[in-house]
């Protein structure tokens, strides 16, 4: 989230792609960046050609002024653009509005993306987001200071992403899964996915012999790795970690909102 680090990987990313150079810049971006909503670059481009050509070359010798200027042009053409600014009210339908259309998994993933960075907390997230967390009986948990956390663990985050990305249609319990406690893993509504057909916003839940006690939200491939978007453990952030963190378990994958297949332990 810091602003000339954020700059800095765009860039050498940017170099990375072939023929940037010729590409429009709404393209280029995009190509880089591979967002949700790469519509959302164009309402930005005029403020930033007219920014570029009346500041370049300035670098530190900015006055207070100027950045002034800046700033002023930059909201001025983006509102005239329709443009969205950085410190606007976030749209109706919640704290951080409604998601954007598009398929289930993408939903469940841009609910849960909200809260990245967000601490761990043992007990913690319902469906409207985290809360604080509760004693684990004087576990890893209670060693961390989760009670005194606000956050998410594991399952309190999947059942917020399930629950926005329904339209809190589904509601999952707040727990994984195992023989005695039906969970999430055995919930009615959803599918279950062989493992090399997992998509994009399935979840993917963590044991042995059907008794889970990890899930995550599968993210993608990255660089080559398969990638969860979760809540760890205690002391952890919510974050996007590779898969194989987790390699020798056995896991098991679950999709709301498509069609069934059956579930195949890895």
């Amino acid at each position: 989230m810091n602003p000339v680090t954020a700059n800095v990987k765009f860039y050498q990313a940017l170099l990375q792609v072939s023929g940037w150079e010729s590409m429009p810049v709404t393209l280029a971006a995009q190509t880089v960046q591979a967002s949700a909503h790469p519509e959302a670059y164009a309402p930005w481009e005029d403020a930033a050609h007219a920014m570029y050509s009346e500041f370049k070359g300035a670098r530190k010798e900015l006055t207070t002024d100027e950045l002034s200027q800046i700033s002023s042009a930059g909201r001025a053409t983006a509102v005239a653009a329709g443009g969205i600014l950085p410190d606007a009210c976030p749209p109706a339908g919640g704290e951080h509005g409604p998601l954007a259309p598009g398929p289930f998994g993408q939903k469940v993933i841009e609910a849960a993306s909200r809260w990245l960075g967000t601490e761990y907390a043992w007990g913690g997230g319902d469906v409207n987001g985290p809360t604080r967390g509760i004693s684990d009986g004087g576990g890893a948990a209670d060693a961390h200071g989760d009670t005194g956390k606000i956050g998410f663990d594991c399952s309190g985050l999947t059942l917020y992403a399930v629950y926005q990305a329904s339209g809190g249609a589904i509601s999952l319990p707040h727990f994984t899964g195992d023989h005695s406690n039906p969970g999430q893993l055995y919930d009615a509504r959803g599918q279950d996915i062989p493992f090399d057909q997992k998509q994009p916003g399935d979840l993917i839940y963590f044991g042995s012999g059907g008794s889970t006690h990890h899930v995550g939200i599968y993210h993608g491939v990255t660089d080559g790795q398969d990638m969860l978007l979760g809540a760890p453990q205690s002391g952890d952030v919510v974050s996007i970690q590779p898969l194989s963190n987790w390699a020798g378990e056995e896991m098991y994958v679950r999709r709301f909102g498509d069609q069934p297949t059956e579930r195949q332990p890895q």
